[in-house]
């Protein structure tokens, strides 16, 4: 509002970003995460749609930007967003341990000859990861409480099936060349096909609900879990 323009901004509890925004996000310094209710829709949400859908998309996103606060940068910050080396030292070698495992798995991902850069892209990956395994953990529980859904008509999946491909529909994209490497150097986030592929392949639920035979590329002997 114009109102505003001559008044402090009180940085606790305004948003960011405008609530139309399609993205969410978490923020260390005030140790929050805000999910915009333009994200409230296809291909992210259905309201009163099957519930594998919802966890499978929105569930993983939630479960994402939580981990935020648990990654290389958000770790750095307290409950009251303040710097803080909170960590007690085990915790901290376990994560160092973890997360060497997930950036040597994406350094070696592939897209058009280029490797992904597992380093600069490590929070990201944390985050798809722990997201997606949050969610599944997070839709058991609705199952246990509510009870298994009916398999959609006309598809022919069981509901595990759909919710990894609702998570997976998310990240569909189609990249130029230029596009393709320009994300690469300058976008922390994998390529849609990396995000997908990486985080179901380090799912064992995902290798099971699939039948995905031991050491093929979608189930490896060696899976990565950080959280």
């Amino acid at each position: 509002m114009v109102s505003d323009l001559n008044s402090v901004p009180d940085r606790k509890t305004s948003w960011l970003r405008p609530p139309v925004t399609v993205n969410a996000y978490y923020s260390p310094t005030r140790n929050d995460v805000i999910f915009p209710i333009a994200m409230f829709h296809l291909p992210f949400y259905i309201p009163d749609g099957p519930s594998a859908v919802n966890f499978g998309a929105m569930g993983s996103i939630i479960g994402h930007e939580i981990t935020h606060a648990f990654d290389l940068q958000g770790r750095q910050y307290d409950g009251q967003g303040k710097l803080s080396d909170w960590w007690n030292e085990q915790t901290v070698q376990n994560f160092l341990l973890t997360t060497t495992c997930m950036k040597d798995q994406y350094s070696n991902i592939k897209i058009r000859g280029v490797k992904i850069d597992g380093n600069f892209t490590l929070d990201e990956n944390i985050a798809d990861n722990s997201g997606l395994r949050a969610a599944m953990y997070a839709y058991q529980m609705w199952i246990e409480e509510f009870g298994e859904e009916l398999q959609l008509p006309g598809v022919n999946m069981s509901m595990y099936q759909v919710f990894y491909t609702s998570f997976a529909q998310m990240y569909c994209s189609k990249w130029t060349d230029y596009g393709l490497f320009y994300h690469l150097l300058t976008d922390p986030h994998s390529p849609g096909s990396a995000r997908v592929n990486g985080a179901l392949s380090n799912s064992q639920t995902f290798s099971w609900t699939f039948q995905c035979p031991l050491d093929s590329k979608m189930n490896p002997r060696v899976k990565c879990e950080v959280w």
